[in-house]
């Protein structure tokens, strides 16, 4: 089973930049780090998300508050890159 690294850029956000989704190798699941890239520059880095949960964000009206329904306040582990 292939997996590959889906981003997408040029968001219509006013905070995040982009978003890439990574999914775990080795596991029927569809979950993966979603790595985040906001408008500041800053990076993070959230484990263990469902690709359900990434297209519930990117398909939203406003990904920015979608963003801190879903994933902030999802409880996910995350590391800040940079």
């Amino acid at each position: 089973m292939e997996t590959k690294t889906k981003h997408w850029d040029n968001l219509n956000s006013s905070n995040i930049s982009s978003v890439s989704y990574n999914p775990l190798r080795g596991t029927d699941k569809e979950i993966g780090t979603l790595t985040v890239t906001f408008k500041s520059g800053m990076v993070y880095a959230y484990s263990q998300v469902p690709l359900l949960v990434v297209g519930r964000m990117l398909e939203a009206e406003s990904i920015g508050k979608a963003f801190n329904e879903l994933i902030r306040k999802g409880g996910y582990k995350f590391n800040r890159i940079r």
